[in-house]
């Protein structure tokens, strides 16, 4: 034997025996970075473990979730999303006030009253202990955990379903002429918003804003009948005061910290699988050598992950989650989404920087603007979750100075010329998207037109889109979005054929 021949096998026995060595024998130190990163978040209060948020509910509130969440459950199927659209539109600023109308047509019936009162007034126990339940304290819900410490948020459905439901009985109502039930339904809606204290979960903050959205609609069509008086008026600006979009939006990206880091955890924690056999190795060398090469070397892979890349996978989720509650920390103080929209990674959620071999990735998707798994359930993902939020403090606004131009009509018979006529009782706030004026138009003496940007910040004159629907977009329906401004439409003289 050569001494070059010696020396190349020592050379290869001795990498063997290192590459052994690096998968096999673990070290401290990615787990010494991950224990330090972490406990350097601690002393600047950023939360990493799932112990640190208490989901737990006192006995009233979850006797109040649970009657809400029953009523959504039995009307789930009630409520078609197509066809039946608060703020229909017949124009690019006007829309139809539904209650009015004797026949109601909608995609999946001729005329919906009769099915209104039909369908609902078979509910109506159910519904009415849930207004109830609702106007009598803060509502919150208990996420179900999966053994794994996953979290089930199935009951947002029931929520989605439920506020369909009382916007629905609030247009029922109104048709009726029973106002005191009407605002009854409509308090309600609105509550689903602003007195939701709202678990840190994206989604659930994706809710509450749709319920906000649903709130300002059939709030429109109550004050285009004037069906609401002073006090009743005064109950509606103090719910929509209280209501703060932007609060808790950067828990959400500690909880999915948590959750990531508790994935980790997992992962070192689970059972190894059962290597092959002999007899399958074999069989698999001369059937799929690539797959004999995966299978002989699984148990490496899967030593060098529990030692090495769980503990990488943890330093990297807590560097990410980080930024992105100091993103959306940042958002919430900034006085408009103009100014808001200039912070980085804001709009578009960075890609969650995990190595090739990760099992963190797919975690977080930079598709629904924010922090944690994108999911499409409520909202369409272009905005974002600072977006969402924008919108709903825009809503907010229009919502609170529509009130006042309604207040301002029940004393003088005609809305005012300009929004300055409604000072010093009101301060009208200002644009939320561009940090403007909000823009205001009059129309005769008993209608308006009045209008924010929307997220582009650019006016459009007050128009909001009409086309036909695109496919997976909830074009038609409660949730269909305002766009390219957010307005708050004057009123169609009637109701266009389908």
């Amino acid at each position: 034997m050569t001494i070059t021949r010696r020396t190349r096998i020592i050379v290869v026995l001795v990498a063997i025996v290192a590459v052994i060595a690096w998968v096999l024998i673990p070290t401290n130190r990615a787990r010494i970075k991950a224990e330090r990163t972490r406990r350097l978040l601690h002393q600047r209060g950023f939360r990493t473990e799932l112990s640190d948020f208490d989901l737990s509910l006192k006995d009233e509130v979850r006797a109040r979730a649970e009657r809400v969440i029953a009523a959504g459950q039995a009307v789930r199927e009630l409520i078609p999303n197509r066809g039946f659209d608060l703020f229909r539109p017949t124009g690019s600023n006007a829309a139809v006030v539904l209650s009015r109308e004797e026949i109601f047509a909608t995609e999946y019936s001729t005329n919906v009253w009769p099915i209104f009162h039909r369908d609902l007034g078979a509910h109506q126990a159910a519904l009415d202990g849930a207004c109830a339940a609702i106007l009598s304290g803060p509502i919150r819900f208990e996420p179900a955990k999966t053994s794994s410490g996953d979290l089930i948020v199935g009951y947002l459905a029931d929520m989605r379903s439920f506020s369909a439901a009382l916007a629905a009985r609030t247009l029922l109502e109104l048709h009726d002429q029973h106002i005191d039930a009407a605002w009854t339904n409509l308090l309600a809606l609105t509550r689903l918003a602003t007195a939701w204290d709202t678990e840190p979960v994206e989604l659930a903050h994706s809710a509450k804003f749709n319920c906000a959205t649903m709130a300002s609609r059939a709030t429109w069509e109550a004050l285009h009948v004037h069906a609401l008086d002073a006090p009743r008026l005064a109950a509606l600006d103090h719910e929509w005061g209280q209501f703060e979009p932007f609060r808790g939006l950067p828990d959400t990206t500690e909880f999915w910290c948590a959750l990531a880091l508790r994935n980790c955890q997992n992962e070192r924690e689970k059972p190894q699988s059962q290597s092959p056999t002999m007899r399958q190795a074999a069989g698999d060398l001369f059937s799929s050598p690539a797959r004999a090469w995966s299978e002989a070397t699984w148990d490496l892979r899967e030593s060098r992950y529990r030692h090495y890349g769980s503990y990488e996978d943890e330093v990297t989720a807590m560097t990410y989650y980080d930024q992105r509650h100091d993103c959306l920390s940042h958002a919430a103080r900034a006085a408009s989404w103009a100014e808001m929209r200039l912070i980085p990674g804001l709009t578009n959620a960075p890609i969650f920087p995990g190595a090739p071999n990760s099992r963190l990735q797919g975690f977080a998707s930079p598709r629904s603007g924010g922090p944690g798994p994108g999911n499409g359930l409520f909202m369409r993902q272009r905005p974002g979750l600072a977006g969402r939020a924008a919108e709903a403090e825009t809503r907010r606004r229009l919502v609170r100075t529509a009130l006042a131009l309604e207040n301002f009509y029940l004393a003088h018979r005609t809305y005012p010329k300009s929004l300055d006529a409604l000072a010093p009782g009101f301060v009208v706030p200002a644009d939320f998207m561009d940090g403007k004026a909000l823009r205001y138009q009059p129309i005769a003496d008993d209608d308006f037109l009045l209008y924010s940007t929307g997220l582009d910040c650019v006016d459009d004159g007050g128009r909001m889109d009409i086309g036909t629907n695109s496919p997976g977009e909830p074009r038609r329906g409660f949730f269909r979005p305002e766009e390219p401004d957010m307005i708050w439409p004057r009123q169609a003289a009637r109701l266009k054929a389908e």
